[in-house]
């Protein structure tokens, strides 16, 4: 029988696996109770969109070109469950300052009975018990240093991003005349480890990890982590309320957000002084006076322009990719931006990026499939296909 890598086996034999390994005899000087607590975090940890496991099924199918055995099933699943232990972590941190009361359909996991703010060594446990589980599973795998590294360089990034955000916004009202494009894209490709790690540690496992294959996925994905930045802030204003349930959140927050850099561009000196007094103040009359002079600068067209040009340069970065290094594959697509769009039925569907954005466009703007917002749950996600060139797998993640 041959064999495949899916997700009804990630979340069936592949979550098996990450519960045999958390029991007794792994950890066999933990209380009970605590053992109890680490069990409530696996169950907290399921119910995501599989985004990323996605990702890596895809990647190992287009690089390695062959059915898997028995133990890369075992493997890759086990790599995959890794990467949503970290993004457990890395989410659960960020519930926390950011003081969101739902995920994934249900309370943020500081706000789950009996957990409350000790969700902070939480976010520890869930990072290390990662790392347990790749050792026990691949240590002995060639591939495992460069897997182990890249996971501590991705984690290292997006946390001290996600701390330059927060103490940027935590400079209070009026330091909006700091916020510039060059910042907000500092803070922006904080985001890029979500983007970057199911990648890197596939092409590590395959021993398509060259500096050259790395640096060029990053490159790409760096741009996607900024497009995709400018996306959710858009929706943060724009969006649907019943989808994100945020409605200017940002603007209270005082956010550098793609909107406030943009609208600082667009303004005259009337309007930065309006913005200066009173974005990042929490009452109502501040909030909409903001909203009003957004609206005024037309940044809805603003975005529509942004979002083009965006689109085009990450296209125009995949089209220009060095050939001269890489996995000899050759696709069927050389050149071509493809997406695998999939309802919650997981009925999947491989469509050109215009049509993409076409088929998940829901009234103002194309819903992201990586919603780091509390209460983002969307009809449709975006996941993910292979930008083939020659000789070099190029994995395009959002879009």
């Amino acid at each position: 029988m041959a064999l495949s890598l899916s997700v009804s086996g990630f979340e069936t034999e592949g979550f098996q696996l990450l519960c045999d390994f958390v029991n007794h005899e792994n950890f066999p000087d933990i209380p009970v109770e605590a053992m109890e607590r680490l069990n409530r975090i696996l169950i907290q940890v399921q119910g995501g969109q599989i985004s990323r496991p996605r990702v890596m099924f895809k990647l190992f199918d287009k690089l390695a070109e062959r059915e898997p055995t028995e133990d890369e099933v075992r493997e890759v699943y086990v790599m995959a469950w890794v990467v949503e232990l970290l993004q457990f972590a890395i989410l659960a941190s960020d519930d926390i300052v950011d003081g969101d009361l739902w995920r994934r359909g249900r309370w943020s996991w500081h706000r789950q009975p009996g957990v409350g703010l000790s969700a902070v060594y939480d976010t520890f446990v869930a990072t290390f018990l990662a790392l347990a589980f790749l050792k026990k599973h691949l240590d002995q795998k060639k591939a495992y240093i460069g897997m182990v590294e890249s996971i501590n360089r991705e984690i290292l990034y997006v946390q001290l991003y996600q701390s330059f955000d927060t103490m940027v916004a935590n400079q209070g009202p009026g330091n909006v005349s700091t916020f510039c494009e060059h910042k907000l894209r500092d803070i922006s490709l904080g985001l890029c480890g979500y983007f970057f790690l199911p990648f890197s540690l596939m092409l590590h496992y395959l021993g398509q990890g060259t500096p050259d294959n790395l640096r060029q996925t990053r490159e790409i994905t760096d741009e996607i982590s900024i497009y995709y930045q400018a996306q959710n802030d858009y929706i943060d204003l724009y969006g649907d309320r019943s989808n994100n349930g945020k409605d200017g959140r940002d603007i209270r927050e005082n956010k550098c957000s793609w909107l406030i850099v943009e609208a600082l561009n667009r303004s005259d000196k009337g309007q930065r002084t309006a913005l200066k007094n009173k974005y990042g103040r929490s009452d109502k009359e501040c909030v909409d006076e903001v909203k009003q002079i957004f609206n005024d600068l037309d940044l809805k067209g603003a975005f529509k322009q942004y979002q083009s040009g965006a689109i085009q340069k990450i296209k125009e970065q995949i089209q220009s990719v060095d050939e001269g290094s890489g996995h000899p594959y050759v696709g069927t697509r050389p050149g071509s931006i493809n997406v695998i769009v999939s309802d919650k039925q997981d009925h999947l569907q491989y469509l050109t990026i215009e049509d993409a954005i076409q088929h998940c466009t829901k009234g103002a703007g194309i819903w992201p499939q990586f919603s780091t917002d509390a209460g983002h749950e969307p009809g449709v996600q975006l996941g993910s296909e292979c930008i083939v060139s020659k000789k070099f797998v190029q994995p395009m993640y959002f879009l």
